[in-house]
């Protein structure tokens, strides 16, 4: 069973009647969700001095020092952490918090990738929450490593620095326990390493633009933004159903560019203007319960897909072919989905 798009459903921002305020800027700190469902994470610190603290009584209970190995985990409902070589573990009786001290740079390893700031461990039933806690202005500076390439112009740069920060404060999450996502259906986030090459010229482009986000009519934007619109961007209502004055949609022709650089046939970024992948009715499936797992107020119980019924129809845009719903035929029955969902189920 084969599934071809070839107009990607994605959005531009107008910038008619929009405002760029640059606001009082502090010490605005952003919880950003690393990791969850999961029972065993690890942690070094890199650079920096940093406490170890048990979120239950507030007290340190270890230093943890540069190139040391720890491993926090579940032990039942307990949460544990464990320096390797040590026979024996820690427990906090509520979340275990890496704190940085002082003025001083501080930098932690996470998984394969280098954050600031401080990194959070809570213990929910049988898994565990990550939490990288950061200045905001620190976060951008990793979105805008995964998000842009650091040789492109400082004003390209700029505007994604604009565009990431009115994003991050407009989509905060009311979770009481990450304010944000690290996925790239949110922003792409993975920390910074300052070593990198171009990691000056996107700390310059945050920088310049401290504080800067983007309003419409008094009121902060969604300001969304994608890698290829395939040709002609998407209005919100095709994409959530709810009219944005600032969300429609435009003709993006530079966007077939990208089958041209590099000269290739296929990958990155060629794909990004058309793909297609292919999947078994069992491995579809299998990508349904995924998303019905995640996804608990959208499950889609269908059993066995039999068949999938592409719409375009209704479309308020002019490009032809790109998926406003489909239906997901089942030996259970039938459940349309909007396009969005759609993209985000097939991956």
């Amino acid at each position: 069973m084969t599934v071809l798009r070839r107009l990607s459903i994605s959005l531009v921002l107008l910038c008619l009647s929009l405002w760029i305020i640059p606001e009082a800027y502090g010490a605005d700190q952003v919880r950003v969700l690393l990791k969850q469902e999961y029972d065993r994470a690890y942690f070094s610190v890199i650079e920096g001095d940093y406490l170890l603290i048990d979120g239950g009584t507030g007290l340190p209970v270890a230093m943890p020092l540069p190139g040391e190995q720890w491993t926090v985990f579940l032990e039942g409902l307990t949460l544990k952490a464990q320096r390797t070589g040590d026979s024996t573990a820690l427990s906090f009786t509520g979340g275990a918090l890496l704190a940085a001290q002082g003025g001083s740079e501080a930098f932690f390893r996470f998984g394969n990738n280098s954050y600031p700031g401080d990194l959070h461990f809570i213990g929910l039933n049988d898994r565990m929450l990550v939490v990288n806690s950061v200045n905001l202005e620190d976060y951008l500076i990793g979105v805008l490593a995964e998000e842009m390439s650091g040789a492109l112009p400082m004003e390209a740069l700029k505007a994604q620095a604009v565009v990431s920060r009115t994003l991050a404060t407009y989509r905060k999450s009311p979770s009481p326990y990450y304010a944000l996502p690290a996925q790239v259906n949110a922003q792409l986030y993975r920390g910074y390493d300052r070593k990198l090459s171009y990691y000056d010229n996107l700390r310059a482009a945050v920088a310049a633009t401290e504080g800067e986000k983007i309003f419409y009519d008094g009121s902060l934007i969604e300001a969304v933004f994608h890698a290829n619109a395939g040709g002609m961007t998407a209005s919100s209502e095709d994409v959530w159903g709810g009219k944005r004055p600032y969300l429609q949609s435009v003709a993006s022709p530079f966007d077939v560019y990208a089958l041209e650089y590099p000269k290739q046939s296929g990958g990155w970024p060629a794909n990004s203007y058309e793909w297609s992948k292919s999947y078994s009715r069992i491995e579809l499936s299998g990508k349904i319960a995924e998303w019905s797992r995640t996804n608990p107020d959208e499950a889609i119980s269908i059993g066995t897909v039999l068949e999938l019924r592409p719409h375009a129809e209704n479309s308020q845009v002019s490009s032809p072919g790109r998926v406003t719903h489909l239906d997901i035929i089942g030996t259970l029955g039938t459940v349309t989905v909007s396009g969005e969902n759609a993209r985000q189920i097939i991956d």
